[in-house]
């Protein structure tokens, strides 16, 4: 297949252009089943995959095939609000939606609902917010609002409860707001009322190395980090925060404000 490049624009103007490209609006009037937005995905047969509100989309550079649920079929979406998806190096398509887990088989257009369980005993289908694959473990993380942490095999599609166990000993909250691994193998688990944990993301113990600058210990609980990236190039990272831009430039060590004085280091817990 071709490789192609869409960009989706949801802010206005059925055509835009701007230095002799077209920009094209795509809208539930032009093939989206909604105009929520939650992630854009590439596959590896570089497909587009759109997570909306309104179900999941395949582009393929023409056309939408739209994926919704549907109560009367056994082998749909759990939900059509579609949070997250990702397609891991099995080549197995997890799909996160608000009411659970889903494994797609795109050959036969059909999904698979995965029961995550809090004990053995009791199945819980709880709101994916975010999933993140550890390639040199072997293992997918699955983020929730209100579930917490599960850890599977992606080989065996089975679930590890001893390593979500583990997390959750240092996690103290089951509501996760978004996931990051880093250029060195850190996992970083932002929740949504607190400082980031931050574990090796093979053996899941917290990470080593790290430091929040002192006026960011200062802020406690009340620093939240939102969204981060790597710098491909160097290995910073920019985290953003309630108290700002943050910087962990790559060897140092210390998370600190961009323009913050460089002080004493603490090491984070």
């Amino acid at each position: 297949m071709r490789r192609f490049f869409v960009t989706l624009l949801l802010l206005g103007g059925a055509f835009l252009q701007s230095a002799g490209q077209n920009a094209r609006l795509y809208l539930p009037e032009t093939g989206l089943p909604n105009s929520q937005v939650n992630r854009i995905y590439q596959d590896r047969s570089d497909y587009i995959w759109i997570c909306t509100e309104g179900g999941l989309v395949r582009f393929d550079g023409m056309r939408f095939e739209t994926y919704q649920h549907d109560r009367e079929s056994a082998n749909c979406l759990s939900s059509s609000s579609v949070i997250d998806m990702l397609e891991d190096r099995q080549g197995t398509m997890w799909i996160g939606t608000a009411a659970g887990l889903d494994i797609l088989d795109s050959e036969y257009s059909s999904f698979t609902h995965f029961d995550l369980h809090r004990n053995p005993d009791t199945p819980v289908n709880p709101y994916i917010g975010r999933l993140l694959e550890i390639p040199a473990a072997g293992t997918l993380i699955v983020g929730t609002g209100g579930a917490g942490v599960f850890v599977i095999d992606s080989k065996t599609r089975q679930e590890l409860p001893e390593q979500r166990e583990k997390i959750h000993r240092i996690l103290h909250t089951d509501y996760i707001h978004t996931m990051f691994l880093d250029g060195s193998g850190r996992l970083w688990i932002l929740p949504g009322d607190s400082k980031p944990v931050i574990l090796d993301a093979v053996s899941l113990e917290p990470a080593s190395g790290l430091a929040w600058s002192p006026d960011l210990l200062k802020a406690g609980d009340l620093l939240r980090v939102n969204d981060m990236a790597e710098d491909p190039v160097t290995g910073d990272i920019l985290l953003g925060s309630t108290e700002g831009m943050l910087l962990c430039k790559n060897g140092s060590g210390l998370i600190r404000k961009v323009s913050g004085h460089r002080a004493a280091t603490t090491v984070a817990a």
